[in-house]
């Protein structure tokens, strides 16, 4: 969008330690995001995906780091996922991803998304 501004990320140090996406006391308002929610991993924040399958979000935004729990098959809906400032982790180079990772992007390209 032409005249749209975009907010400044500001960058924090990232946790030491994980936050559990099945963690209510991790989310805004201590509630897990369900269907339709436009969802952020905030800048600093060290996630894990730590449950099966996601409801399908309208909007992943990155801004921090999301990883795949190593534990079980995972499965990211959604139908717009932006790493923006921050990073997406399934598995390195070095620790292979062992179990099965999905991520279902829904809709068309062409769908407004806001």
């Amino acid at each position: 969008m032409p005249n749209e501004v975009i907010e400044v990320i500001e960058e924090v140090e990232t946790e030491s330690d994980f936050r559990k996406w099945s963690n209510t006391s991790n989310w805004p308002n201590n509630e897990l995001p369900k269907a339709g929610d436009h969802v952020e991993i905030k800048s600093g924040w060290k996630m894990i995906l730590d449950i099966e399958e996601t409801p399908v979000f309208t909007m992943v935004t990155i801004n921090g780091e999301l990883h795949f729990s190593e534990k079980m098959d995972v499965h990211l809906q959604a139908f717009h996922i932006l790493v923006r400032a921050g990073e997406l982790h399934i598995g390195n180079e070095t620790k292979p991803y062992t179990r099965n990772a999905l991520i279902t992007l829904h809709g068309l390209k062409t769908e407004d998304f806001n």
